[in-house]
């Protein structure tokens, strides 16, 4: 049930970058390498709030940098971190339909990241975690590497999806 949401959200997304993409904007986008893409960004975004949550209050790791950076709400660290330490590029991922920089915008009450209609602003979702969610669940998730599965399996797992 959750994929099936999941994927209607997916949909949604690409509906919207393919409007984009009419124009002459979209000349000689390959619009499923651009879902890839997407796709491998968005999981690994999922897989470092998992990590977030496991690694909270451990000094030191990934896991507690990454909340770190995302509690200060400064739309350039978060963009540099990801770049930088998981050559994740938002600017890059935006550039097809977008017509300049993406502003960062961290939700701290959604499970499911989300754009403006213009694909100006991002906003990644990052809850508080679940007592529902084991850290058995979440280091299954972190550890997942298999690149067909691109949403978490968990609904408590938040959906990073663009």
């Amino acid at each position: 049930m959750a994929i099936q949401a999941y994927q209607h959200i997916s949909e949604g997304f690409f509906s919207v970058v393919r409007d984009k993409l009419e124009g002459t904007r979209g000349a000689g986008v390959d619009i499923k390498q651009l879902q890839t893409s997407y796709a491998s960004a968005s999981k690994k975004l999922s897989q470092l709030i998992a990590q977030s949550w496991l690694q909270k209050d451990v000094e030191g790791s990934e896991g507690h940098e990454f909340r770190q950076i995302l509690l200060r709400h400064n739309s350039e660290e978060i963009k540099d971190f990801l770049k930088n330490k998981h050559s994740i590029n938002i600017d890059d991922l935006f550039q097809a339909v977008s017509d300049g920089p993406v502003d960062v915008k961290v939700s701290w009450d959604t499970f499911g990241g989300k754009t403006d209609e213009e694909l100006r602003l991002y906003v990644l979702p990052y809850p508080p975690r679940p007592s529902e969610v084991t850290d058995a669940q979440l280091e299954k998730w972190v550890n997942d590497i298999n690149p067909e599965q691109i949403f978490p399996l968990d609904p408590y797992i938040p959906l990073t999806f663009f």
